[in-house]
């Protein structure tokens, strides 16, 4: 029988593996909705068969690579269809929701899940959903940490009046709805700055996206100041990667996809790559062939495109980090359903078992 509620509990010593899946198509090459959520449903199922710790997929609006938006619908759909791999939302952009309905949604998947999910949050980078949502960028920060306040509210209170900057709510009544796992699912905070990493720590929540010296600068001595337990605390490092036998075959099967990944954000936030060189602001992509030979090419982190053993190698440093947690960004834009899997097999065979107990 399923245990009525489950206290949240980080990992012990040990690296979680996981997957965080985008379903995307490449804007010229669109394949049809069904196909492209299809298959990141059953990517998703088979990702808890080879024993992976977790799945993550994030949320975007307005797309023309048809990045779904709907995070926490999705994910009902896999709790639907699995029940060990934990269910992670990486991340809802919290600016463009409203805080009750993410709550009480929130709070359905604890329960048909039996209790895995992880909640993350971010405030979102592209100008084009603030502009189309009618939310002023100005604002993110703060809506994004005052939702986040009042989602929390309804996890661990029965009834409560909320009057901030951006919400008011009166007698908001939750005492007949409570997630599985106790106080509240997991929360994870994709922050980049000193003052989302200040606000995570005080708060006690988790950080997601990477390792930066902030983690030890500014969150852990937040964390500490407020009373929480660092031993508690949990880091996700998110890794790009694609492993093949050889590293050219990687490359051929992902090289368009990991192209159209820093296009993507150069066009939609005006991020840049990076690069051995420096960074790749918009109009300074290498061609496709040209790609693959760039020193140390990526976003946010070198892509790690090659063999088992390269991926291992990476893994191996981020596990001199703080990292708790490693999400594997697999199967970018236009690559097949079989390359995917191909990919997924020889990570759980290959690499898994160097660090993740399943």
């Amino acid at each position: 029988m399923t245990p009525r509620f489950v206290v949240s509990q980080p990992p012990e010593c040990v690296m979680k593996i996981g997957l965080a899946l985008y379903p995307r198509h490449l804007p010229y090459r669109p394949e049809p909705l069904e196909e492209l959520y299809g298959s990141f449903l059953d990517n998703a199922v088979y990702a808890e068969e080879l024993g992976y710790s977790h799945v993550w997929m994030g949320e975007h609006h307005f797309s023309p690579d048809a990045w779904p938006p709907s995070t926490l619908v999705l994910l009902t759909h896999v709790a639907a269809r699995t029940s060990r791999i934990r269910l992670g939302t990486g991340m809802l952009l919290m600016p463009f929701h409203h805080p009750l309905r993410v709550a009480e949604d929130a709070i359905v998947l604890d329960v048909l899940s039996h209790g895995r999910l992880d909640l993350g949050f971010s405030v979102g980078s592209a100008f084009h959903e603030y502009r189309t949502f009618n939310v002023p960028m100005s604002e993110r920060l703060g809506r994004t940490q005052e939702g986040v306040e009042v989602v929390r509210r309804c996890f661990t209170e029965d009834r409560f009046d909320h009057h901030g900057k951006y919400y008011d709510f009166p007698d908001v009544r939750m005492e007949w709805y409570r997630p599985v796992q106790r106080p509240h699912p997991p929360i994870w905070i994709g922050a980049f700055g000193p003052k989302a990493f200040a606000w995570a720590g005080r708060n006690g929540y988790h950080i997601n996206l990477g390792y930066t010296p902030l983690y030890e600068q500014v969150y852990l001595p937040a964390l500490e100041a407020a009373g929480h337990d660092p031993r508690q605390a949990m880091l996700n490092q998110l890794v790009y990667c694609h492993v093949a036998p050889t590293r050219t075959q990687a490359w051929d099967e992902a090289e368009e996809g990991f192209r159209w990944v820093i296009e993507y954000y150069q066009t939609m936030t005006g991020a840049p790559g990076i690069s051995d060189a420096g960074p790749l602001p918009p109009g300074t992509l290498p061609p496709l062939g040209e790609f693959r030979n760039t020193p140390g090419i990526g976003f946010g982190g070198k892509f790690i495109v090659g063999t088992p053993d390269d991926l291992t190698r990476h893994l191996e440093q981020v596990a001199k980090t703080p990292a708790t947690h490693v999400a594997l960004a697999l199967g970018v834009a236009g690559m097949s359903k079989e390359q995917m899997r191909r990919s997924m097999e020889l990570i759980a065979e290959r690499v898994l078992p160097r660090f993740h107990d399943t």
